[in-house]
């Protein structure tokens, strides 16, 4: 009986320790800035190109100790299309010549892998990196529009890239 009822005081004991406890909480980034969690409160889901979630050992090995309860990484739109226009652009004179803006962005069509991509792709055309990219093409609105059929545009870009997962939002 005394084993019993010490048992038991030790789980109360230690469930209210543990109660007592502070929540864990992940560490939050925001376009590559480490952030709390009240910076992330403005954002929609239209704002929003990707959300990586990393915890456990993954956590602790990219991000150290601060990253044991995890990690959430947001990258917005914006981020993301200024990120890769300056990549694509490092590729390649002629996309920087078709595309000497962001404002210019809207006047092109991203193809990538022979596939069509439409509005929310940000996210996708972000991640493609020096490990999966292949080569990039610029055509010009003749080409776009008797190879894809897109006559609103005034150049069609066409990337080649090892498998890029895309991950919706």
């Amino acid at each position: 009986m005394k084993n019993s009822l010490f048992l038991l005081l030790l789980i109360f004991a230690f469930n209210g320790w543990v109660l007592a406890q502070p929540p864990k909480e992940p560490i939050y980034f925001l376009d590559n800035v480490q952030v709390n969690k009240d910076a992330l409160k403005p954002l929609g889901k239209n704002d929003l190109a990707t959300i990586t979630v990393y915890k456990d050992t993954n956590a602790i090995r990219l991000f150290g100790e601060k990253g044991k309860d995890g990690v959430l990484s947001i990258t917005t739109k914006a981020y993301a299309k200024k990120r890769y226009w300056e990549y694509f652009k490092s590729k390649s004179p002629e996309y920087a010549n078709a595309v000497p803006t962001l404002d210019q962005e809207q006047k092109v069509v991203y193809i990538l892998n022979d596939k069509v991509l439409s509005n929310n792709s940000e996210g996708l055309l972000f991640s493609i990196n020096d490990a999966l990219f292949i080569s990039l093409k610029v055509i010009n609105s003749e080409q776009l529009q008797s190879d894809y059929h897109i006559s609103d545009k005034k150049f069609g870009i066409i990337i080649r890239a090892k498998e890029v997962k895309r991950t919706k939002i």
